[in-house]
């Protein structure tokens, strides 16, 4: 008799080919998979290595593109500053020209050749002076030749001697052509402050032979006073 085969058998061996087969499927499959994933990895690290190089790159180029921005404001600011000295030139030039435009403008008031005298006769000379102490006194001398009694005002008020009079001038004849005209003629004054404490009450001024003396006893603080005891 003839054996049959066993169909069972055959089975199982198709079975465990198909598992093999799968089994090769599946390990290729992983392999991929991690060769895939190796792949990407180190494509994620490419890729980080170049952010680093940018990122170095960049914090290398930050100082230096500060340091164009800064030049840049310090331009931008001299630049402002050079603008507003050329305004505020111009507006000085401005200012100076209607300034020289007002004074052209302004008529000055005709001053008569009367009024001109007057003014002149007006301004006050002063009068020179020696003044010097004694043990007793101090003492002012001035030459006042030309010059009355009457037309002399003196006072002292305080610690100041004021002496005010006028010269006038003597006419020899109607027409007078000069060839120097050096004295001085019309009003005077001066003031003189005091170097010491002084007795007003008792001054006294006299002029002879055109000098004028003014005499101001001092007052003499006593330094020892002996007490007699009663």
């Amino acid at each position: 008799m003839e054996e049959k085969p066993n169909i069972l058998e055959n089975e199982d061996l198709e079975i465990e080919e198909i598992t093999i087969e799968e089994k090769k499927g599946l390990k290729e499959e992983v392999k991929k998979e991690d060769e895939k994933e190796n792949e990407e990895k180190k494509q994620e690290k490419k890729a980080k290595k170049r952010q680093r190089a940018t990122e170095k790159e960049t914090e290398k180029k930050q100082p230096e593109k500060r340091e164009k921005e800064n030049q840049k404001k310090l331009e931008e600011r001299e630049n402002n500053l050079t603008n507003l000295n050329k305004d505020l030139k111009e507006e000085k030039i401005k200012i100076e020209k209607q300034i020289i435009e007002k004074k052209e403008n302004k008529k000055e008031p005709e001053v008569s050749f009367l009024e001109s005298l007057k003014e002149k006769e007006e301004k006050e000379g002063e009068l020179t002076i020696d003044l010097f102490e004694t043990d007793d006194d101090i003492i002012v001398q001035s030459a006042i030749a030309g010059v009355e009694p009457e037309d002399l005002d003196i006072t002292i008020e305080n610690d100041i001697l004021t002496i005010r009079g006028k010269r006038e001038k003597q006419v020899v004849e109607k027409k007078q052509n000069y060839f120097r005209e050096e004295c001085y003629w019309g009003k005077f004054s001066r003031k003189i402050v005091l170097p010491v404490e002084t007795d007003n009450s008792r001054a006294k001024a006299a002029l002879k032979n055109g000098i004028l003396t003014i005499k101001i006893p001092k007052i003499q603080k006593v330094k020892l006073k002996k007490l007699v005891v009663e």
